[in-house]
């Protein structure tokens, strides 16, 4: 199904596009997400949704955790699969949330492993408000090597919902509200400071999905082109979209 589609786009869009939801996200909660986000960046390749199974309860966060660990070696047979798909000719990863969690673990066991297959063809990573502890976050991209640099990361000190998950992690910082971009120049990753920017849904937690600057810099980061060249406000509730995008879009779970 994945080489059919992809064999059905023009030469210059034969790129797929992962995404990773976050904590207390249903599948058709996730679907509509990723609607959402393939209508507004504009996004032409093939989506595919990798959806681990959360709870989808805001008082499960230990459930979920413990999901997306059993997650990770599921999300590298899919990326070694895209992989070693002749058709693709680059994979995108969007992660939000803790999906950043199971993204990182992910892409860390697969380049101690030296899975080429799994990281060879990955393009771009976008890091959404990443509901990682800082500190794990600094080892696991020691562990990465060169595939950090091909990592953006949106953060924001004002996320409400990290701060949560600061204070049920002993009160460790987490990368997602952490806005010292110095340090994450020296990680050798690109990243945004979203401090301020209204944040939509989820107690700030949003702010990828529902600032219209942020998702054109999205955008433009996914097809390799300034933020610049999406106009406009464009800004979809995943309605609309989401009728659009159910005939491509491809479960990876």
């Amino acid at each position: 199904k994945v080489r059919a589609a992809v064999m059905a786009r023009p030469a210059g869009q034969r790129q797929v596009l992962v995404f990773t939801h976050g904590f207390n996200t249903r599948f058709d909660e996730a679907v509509f997400r990723f609607a959402q986000i393939v209508e507004d960046t504009g996004f032409q390749g093939v989506p595919i949704l990798f959806s681990w199974p959360s709870r989808g309860s805001a008082t499960e966060y230990g459930y979920d955790r413990d999901s997306a660990i059993y997650s990770r070696d599921q999300l590298e047979v899919l990326l070694t699969g895209l992989g070693n798909e002749s058709s693709i000719g680059s994979v995108d990863i969007f992660a939000h949330s803790m999906g950043n969690w199971l993204t990182l673990e992910t892409l860390r066991q697969a380049s101690i492993a030296n899975n080429k297959r799994a990281t060879s063809k990955i393009r771009r990573v976008v890091l959404a408000a990443p509901d990682v502890d800082m500190d794990v976050f600094r080892t696991q991209i020691t562990r990465m090597g060169d595939l950090s640099s091909r990592f953006v990361l949106y953060a924001s000190s004002d996320d409400n919902a990290l701060r949560l998950s600061r204070f049920l992690f002993g009160g460790m910082n987490r990368a997602g509200e952490n806005t010292d971009l110095a340090e994450f120049k020296r990680l050798g990753i690109e990243a945004h400071d979203l401090s301020g920017v209204p944040g939509g849904f989820g107690k700030n937690h949003g702010k990828a999905f529902n600032d219209a600057e942020t998702v054109r810099s999205i955008g433009g980061v996914l097809a390799e082109r300034g933020p610049e060249a999406r106009p406009g406000n464009v800004i979809s509730d995943g309605v609309e979209a989401l009728g659009r995008l159910t005939r491509k879009l491809t479960p990876g779970q």
